[in-house]
């Protein structure tokens, strides 16, 4: 409490005491000394749209609890434009209501996502493209676009993790713009923790570990921010969904601190070090 707070609480304390001035009179003196409580200012809302194929389906209702759950606590108001195995030329193309929805300013961040496995090498040489034509629209709008590096699908011999990277560099540097690299994190999770599955039954799909990676990958690209302590688990994620069904969750899955804790690290290390450069 300043000192000048004090003094003048014992003054008028006193003077009452004293018989000089009435309780009432004290009290307001009182009152009027003692400094306005300000109530705590509400973060910002960050808003994130996405635009992607299954690989990033149900992101707009998981990542915003993953945000909410750090120190401090990051609101998230967010959206998913996805159409499953869609090139970026097809979201280009039909999402017309989302594109319109950036130029009028409504989104802070727009996340790119595009399996190039789908048609490979085609979609390598076409998603530069589109990914330029959004970047114009949401250059002009004053947001920022974050590109994501798939990881491969583990049924097929190509394209490998180091083929979607040199794709998504080169485009991402072309650009000026962040890339969330996600193919990189799986593979340096599964070298550190091979017993650890990051894919679904199909070989293609998350598993709901791997979906927390991708999470927590997106969080440390877009935020500038280590995910390492957020407390988010995924606990709300229904086992009868249709999430649950993709990603092949059985009833009673759950994700250990000790789990997390790691591929919170494996998110940030890998980011950290695509951003330097490694």
């Amino acid at each position: 409490m300043p000192g000048a707070v004090i003094r003048q609480l014992q003054k008028s304390m006193t003077s009452y005491v004293g018989g000089d001035i009435d309780l009432d009179t004290a009290l307001k003196q009182v009152d009027a000394a003692w400094p306005a409580q300000t109530p705590a200012a509400k973060p910002p809302t960050e808003r994130v749209l996405f635009f992607g194929d299954s690989a990033i389906f149900w992101v707009d209702k998981y990542f915003p609890e993953l945000a909410a759950s750090g120190d401090p606590p990051i609101q998230v108001e967010s959206k998913a434009a996805t159409i499953g195995g869609a090139p970026l030329q097809a979201h280009w193309e039909s999402k017309l209501a989302e594109i319109d929805e950036i130029r009028a300013g409504k989104w802070d961040v727009v996340v790119l996502e595009e399996d190039l496995g789908d048609d490979w090498p085609n979609r390598a040489t076409e998603m530069p493209e589109y990914a330029r034509k959004f970047h114009e629209v949401i250059d002009k709008a004053g947001a920022e676009m974050v590109l994501v590096m798939l990881y491969p699908d583990t049924t097929v011999k190509s394209p490998t993790t180091q083929d979607f990277a040199r794709v998504l560099r080169q485009s991402g540097t072309e650009l000026g713009v962040k890339v969330a690299p996600l193919g990189l994190a799986f593979q340096r999770a599964l070298q550190a923790r091979p017993d650890l599955d990051l894919y679904a039954l199909d070989g293609d799909h998350q598993s709901p570990s791997g979906y927390y990676l991708t999470l927590a990958v997106l969080y440390a690209t877009i935020f500038d921010r280590s995910p390492v302590g957020l407390s988010y688990r995924m606990e709300d994620v229904d086992p009868y969904s249709f999430e649950a069904n993709q990603w092949s969750m059985h009833r009673g899955w759950t994700l250990t601190d000790q789990d997390a804790l790691f591929l919170q690290r494996v998110a940030w290390e890998t980011v950290q070090d695509y951003q330097a450069g490694k």
